[in-house]
């Protein structure tokens, strides 16, 4: 009867173990994928995230690009605008995408890498209700050649 008890107990534990470390913290996690053709400054990447309870969360990019994008970095336009508000929050952004030795960050499978970047920390979202975010590249290339998908990741602090 013991063996029974220990045998259920180990398994609710270790079920209990690999449910938690394996929880996703992401309260919104999308990307989009770029035409094939290139990214043109017009080509906006839109996300709609909602935010059902106000607090500090962390925002990231997640970037894919093929061993043959010509630049070790990527500088895009991010635009934010909160719920009820006509006022839109817009910053450059630089992305470090290789060393200087030319070897890419991030993971790479087969001819694409993957890279996700820490944008901002504990930015405060003040009330609950959907924000709007954009981004575009603003590189000199128009359009910009070799990048897969764009995307943002949110997570709760």
């Amino acid at each position: 009867m013991s063996f029974r008890f220990f045998k259920a107990f180990s398994l609710i534990l270790i079920t209990s173990i690999i449910s938690v470390s394996c929880s996703d913290s992401a309260v919104f996690d999308d990307n989009k994928n770029i035409d094939r053709k290139g990214w043109s400054f017009h080509d906006k990447a839109d996300f709609n995230v909602k935010i059902e309870t106000p607090g500090i969360y962390n925002v990231f990019l997640n970037l894919r690009h093929t061993d043959d994008y010509r630049y070790s970095n990527i500088f895009l336009l991010m635009s934010v605008q909160a719920p009820g508000q006509k006022e839109v929050e817009k910053r450059r952004i630089e992305v470090k995408l290789a060393e200087q030795d030319g070897h890419w960050l991030g993971n790479g499978s087969g001819n694409l890498y993957a890279r996700r970047v820490f944008l901002t920390d504990k930015i405060n979202f003040l009330r609950p209700g959907e924000y709007h975010f954009e981004l575009e590249q603003n590189m000199r290339d128009e359009p910009l050649l070799e990048i897969a998908d764009i995307g943002i990741r949110i997570e709760k602090k």
